[in-house]
């Protein structure tokens, strides 16, 4: 909330837990002294990890000129979870923060997956839920067993409830297929 004082630990949790896009657009300002500079490192990282079709026009992903494909936003989210601060920021359900001289406020994750899914000696280690109108409701999500991790990526659904279940399903199915391919 405007004039508010938080800690930037709190900020990065609102953002990944929360889906906070005032919290991103601060990290952003924080990190890279203007969105603009910070934009730039994005689009520069993901040359670094050969992502030829992902453009970054804004930090919060709120802009229709945020551009990726399917597999590279896979890619990214598997540099993203090697990260551990993030891997635990992603897997989190809920956190409590309280702005310097405030009452603690709860905060959930936007990401329903977490704690309803479960498949046989499978770890969830999270994801990320994003929408704009121009795309839909989109949702990547990574979880594993001792044998496979897999990231699956849902883009353009028609609702919030959509994205999760077409996500559970490909989880399924990509669970199904690595056990599959094991023997």
């Amino acid at each position: 909330i405007p004039g508010e004082t938080i800690m930037l630990t709190d900020a990065w949790r609102l953002m990944l837990i929360g889906s906070s896009n005032d919290a991103t657009a601060l990290l952003a300002r924080v990190a890279g002294n203007t969105e603009e500079k910070f934009v730039k490192a994005m689009n520069e990282k993901t040359k670094q990890l050969g992502l030829a079709h992902t453009i970054f026009a804004d930090p919060t992903g709120l802009d229709s000129g945020n551009i990726s494909t399917a597999r590279e936003t896979a890619a990214l989210a598997r540099a993203a979870l090697a990260i551990p601060k993030i891997r635990d920021a992603v897997q989190t359900r809920k956190f409590s923060f309280a702005p310097t001289g405030k009452t603690p406020r709860l905060i959930n994750s936007t990401n329903w997956l977490l704690g309803s899914f479960s498949y046989p000696d499978m770890q969830i280690f999270g994801g990320k839920t994003g929408h704009i109108e121009e795309s839909g409701y989109n949702l990547v999500f990574s979880a594993g067993n001792k044998k496979h991790e897999l990231v699956g990526v849902v883009l353009g659904s028609e609702n919030n409830d959509a994205r999760f279940s077409e996500m559970k399903k490909l989880l399924e199915f990509g669970f199904e297929a690595s056990e599959l391919l094991s023997y």
